[in-house]
């Protein structure tokens, strides 16, 4: 929360660092910036000066570069300082527009402090007051959806005697959000849950996307309070026991719910799925269903018969018998992040767990028919940040909802946890660069990967042809 104290702070922040820049001359002008984040954390840095003053790096954008790169980037306030003749230093034009497109790609207006060349004082603006009619990169497409509001009509729930929170089931939090669990066994005590309605006039808002817009997802948790420390040192929605008022399980295919139209259904049949181990989640799982609805369908499989399901799905695919959503943000998303887009994940058979079955679109969430393991223990320390570059060892396992591979880097093997589904596209033999939370176990490593963004995942190399054996064996 900002308050006089800390604005008058990062003001004094971005006039030390006025004393960071590198000018072409000793006697030059010098700019300071200061940014404050939603963390509580502050970035600063002066200017780096060219000779043909057109390489420059302004300190404003230095420091907003120095937030995006520490994973940091949701900006309450940037404070900027001058040593020139001008009584307020004002960021220029080409800074304005920097401001804006990162206030619309974290969701926050942040303020900008102008500091006075004398005295302690400063002039406030929002970035939008700065920049009022400023480029967008929306400009020429279509507009968005209006923000989802619907009353609540949810079936009420309770989790049975003994049995713990799973992959796909939804709970309602105290203050009346409702998550979706990722991962029931996240840590000891405590579940990882991805945040999906916010009470808002009386129902129900969605919130953002935590795959596609990942960071506008990650500043409404902070904003709804649900950010907690994990134990492998992240900033997630863990929650305990405790939170949770209110359980609702996934239904079951045919008895409490009807199921996905078209050939979908009788595909997986035919290839060995038990239709009556399939749970629904999603809005149908809440009763916050609509006419169009997606199906998301929670399905128990073991690893080895996921590239027979993807093979037979593709194959559909080419066929015209089943298609992918047009309207879909997770296929969007991943024509930009794999090399080659949908073609060459459909080719290759990596990824086809969300497609479109008689007009209805339909994601299946692979799970391990057995439960699940804690995924860190208490004997796992953390070790901060991390980013590494290396060789995909095994990965018959990135196709369920909590993926994971083992990863050969400079320092040897290291096993990778991932919960967006970038990693479902992983594949033996990918060179690839992650980002994550690295923990530490004697002589063991673990990352953990949470959002496409900053955890993201970046294909040098892949594997062409048939699925590896360690996925068909």
């Amino acid at each position: 929360m900002l308050t006089e104290e800390n604005r008058y702070r990062l003001v004094q922040e971005a006039r030390a660092a006025a004393g960071r820049a590198f000018l072409t001359s000793p006697g030059g002008t010098a700019y300071g910036a200061a940014v404050l984040t939603a963390s509580g954390n502050i970035y600063r840095a002066g200017q780096y000066s060219s000779f043909n003053h057109v390489t420059n790096v302004h300190a404003e954008q230095a420091a907003l570069v120095m937030a995006a790169m520490a994973d940091d980037p949701d900006v309450l306030a940037l404070a900027v300082a001058s040593t020139g003749a001008e009584p307020v230093a004002r960021p220029c034009g080409v800074c304005r527009q920097v401001f804006a497109e990162h206030a619309a790609r974290v969701g926050r207006d942040f303020e900008v402090l102008m500091a006075c060349r004398h005295g302690d004082g400063h002039e406030t603006a929002l970035v939008s007051e700065l920049l009022p009619l400023g480029w967008s990169p929306s400009q020429g497409r279509p507009a968005e959806r209006p923000v989802d509001l619907r009353r609540a009509l949810m079936r009420p729930g309770k989790v049975p005697a003994g049995e713990s929170l799973e992959s796909g089931d939804h709970v309602m939090l105290p203050d009346g959000c409702i998550a979706m669990v990722w991962d029931g066994k996240f840590e000891p005590g405590g579940s990882l849950v991805k945040l999906k309605y916010a009470p808002a006039d009386g129902g129900l808002r969605k919130l953002a996307h935590s795959f596609t817009e990942p960071l506008r997802y990650q500043k409404e948790l902070h904003d709804l309070g649900w950010i907690r420390q994990a134990r492998c040192g992240a900033r997630a929605a863990v929650i305990e026991a405790s939170d949770v008022s209110t359980v609702f399980k996934g239904l079951q295919l045919g008895v409490d719910c009807g199921e996905p139209p078209g050939p979908l259904m009788d595909i997986l049949c035919d290839v060995g799925v038990d239709k009556s181990a399939i749970r629904v989640s999603g809005s149908r799982a809440i009763g916050l269903q609509h006419a169009g609805s997606d199906w998301d369908l929670v399905v128990p499989i073991e690893e080895n018969r996921v590239p027979i399901i993807r093979e037979r799905l593709a194959a559909a695919v080419e066929k015209g018998t089943l298609a992918v959503p047009p309207l879909s943000g997770t296929w969007k998303l991943l024509d930009r992040i794999f090399p080659g887009g949908r073609e060459a994940a459909l080719l290759g058979r990596r990824f086809a767990d969300t497609l479109l079955s008689g007009g209805a679109s339909v994601t299946l969430m692979f799970v391990p028919p057995q439960p699940s393991r804690v995924c860190v223990d208490s004997d796992w320390l953390a070790s901060g940040r991390a980013v590494l570059h290396g060789k995909v060892l095994q990965a018959s396992r990135t196709a369920y909802k909590r993926a994971e591979y083992e990863l050969k880097d400079a320092e040897g093997t290291i096993r990778v946890t991932c919960y967006h589904k970038a990693a479902n596209l992983l594949r033996k033999g990918d060179v690839i660069s992650v980002g994550g939370w690295l923990l530490r176990r004697e002589d063991e490593r673990r990352l953990i990967q949470f959002l496409p963004q900053p955890d993201r995942i970046v294909w040098w190399e892949t594997v062409t042809g048939p699925a590896s054996e360690e996925s068909t064996a």
